[in-house]
């Protein structure tokens, strides 16, 4: 079996979990797209900043019970002031910000009152934190830490501007302004949110789900323009994926990019549940020579649980040699029998179809032929954050983090009825 990674969500209930393949991680109990080196370390943020976004964005935990008064945001600083008469601690306030984040992490969201009483306890030394550490990425967890209890609580207006602090901290990390994006979805703040999701996008090029978020929101937003320009470019790394993984040098001859980076598109296409991708997904099975690519290919499937998948994977068990690959091949099987998609036409909203393909048909594709280089990229410009020996959540592992953007947006969507966009 793979060698298993931490998780990038909490597992659904009744979900049937394996082992997690090489390369992957999990976004709402479902495999998501690779975004690193195989065997990678789990992906971290920034010292404290990763261990608040340990817990930011859980599937699911939507509250309906009655928040706390919303509180000031304590107003960012440069570090403490001259005045404070006695030494601050700084190794303590990080610490507290690792040891916060354990408790808040065990947290039962969907308790009103547990919520409550874990925000009065921990709030107040989460605010001396941000006002008295020296360390931004320090400030930033406690912001991030501050702005899940806030959002757990109900209080979106709060979250959001813990979250937006915890941004200016680090305007570098583009994990942090995708959790501000999808804060602000939820608060109705599309066209805020579609801004701020364009820095994540343009940060990581070839994460499709960032790319449908992105147009998601500016579809909330009413601006079409601006969504038929990021449905586009989620087209164009869609395709550029596709070639990484299937480019031949002619029919029947030698594959363009090495097996490793054929594996790494493969594992990046998991968001692309559309017809499309299907066919070529199903193709490359019937024709990849290398194990890894091709366990890649049914890790892919098995994440994207279309029906149409049962029929060539049932066919592939039944000759396949290796026992790794049969491994992965039954449990992708038991991925698609536990939970069925039918295959789904392509995500881009139909009266935006034809001009997202004109739009991406003319896109300036130059510079962008080293695909999996760049995959590996967006998780490196990150994981490269969390190696400081002396940050407070150094160590800290990536699980229960991020909910599937687009499954956030879409709640936000479904009560946008009941308040006004921006």
């Amino acid at each position: 079996m793979h060698a298993g990674h931490e998780s990038d969500a909490v597992d659904h209930a009744g979900h049937h979990e394996r082992e997690l393949p090489r390369g992957a991680s999990r976004k709402c109990g479902k495999l998501g797209p690779v975004t690193s080196d195989e065997n990678r370390a789990p992906r971290r943020w920034l010292g404290a900043a990763c261990a608040a976004l340990v817990i930011a964005l859980g599937c699911g935990g939507d509250t309906t019970h009655t928040p706390a008064p919303l509180q000031a945001v304590p107003k960012l600083n440069d570090g403490p002031s001259v005045e404070d008469s006695a030494p601050v601690d700084q190794a303590a306030l990080a610490q507290r910000v690792a040891e916060i984040n354990e408790r808040v992490a065990a947290l039962d969201r969907g308790d009103g009152a547990a919520v409550q009483a874990a925000l009065q306890e921990h709030a107040p030394g989460l605010r001396e934190v941000v006002e008295k550490s020296e360390d931004a990425s320090v400030r930033a967890g406690a912001s991030l830490l501050l702005g899940n209890l806030h959002e757990w609580n109900g209080d979106m207006r709060a979250a959001v501007s813990f979250y937006s602090q915890a941004k200016d901290l680090i305007p570098e990390d583009p994990e942090v302004h995708q959790l501000l994006a999808i804060a602000l979805a939820s608060d109705r703040q599309y066209s805020r949110a579609a801004r701020t999701q364009k820095f994540y996008v343009d940060q990581t090029p070839y994460d499709l789900e960032g790319h449908l978020l992105h147009g998601q929101l500016w579809v909330q937003a009413g601006d079409n323009d601006e969504a038929v320009k990021a449905y586009a470019a989620y087209e164009v790394a869609r395709q550029l994926l596709l070639d990484c993984l299937s480019g031949q040098t002619s029919e029947g001859g030698d594959y363009v990019k090495p097996a490793e980076e054929r594996r790494i598109c493969a594992l990046a296409l998991a968001p692309a549940i559309d017809n499309g991708t299907a066919v070529a997904l199903a193709s490359v099975l019937q024709r990849e020579p290398e194990l890894a690519v091709r366990q890649a290919v049914i890790e892919t499937m098995g994440t994207q649980r279309l029906t149409s998948f049962k029929e060539p994977l049932d066919a592939l068990a039944a000759q396949e040699k290796d026992a790794e690959t049969l491994e992965v091949i039954k449990w992708a099987l038991a991925e698609i029998a536990r939970d069925p998609v039918e295959t789904r036409q392509d995500p881009v909203p139909a009266d935006l179809a034809e001009q997202v393909g004109k739009t991406a048909a003319e896109s300036d594709k130059d510079g962008a032929t080293d695909v999996a280089a760049g995959v590996k990229t967006d998780a490196k410009a990150t994981d490269a954050k969390a190696t400081d020996a002396t940050s407070p959540a150094a160590d800290a592992k990536a699980t229960d983090a991020t909910s599937s953007a687009d499954a956030k947006a879409a709640d936000a969507k479904a009560t946008a009825e009941t308040k006004p966009a921006e």
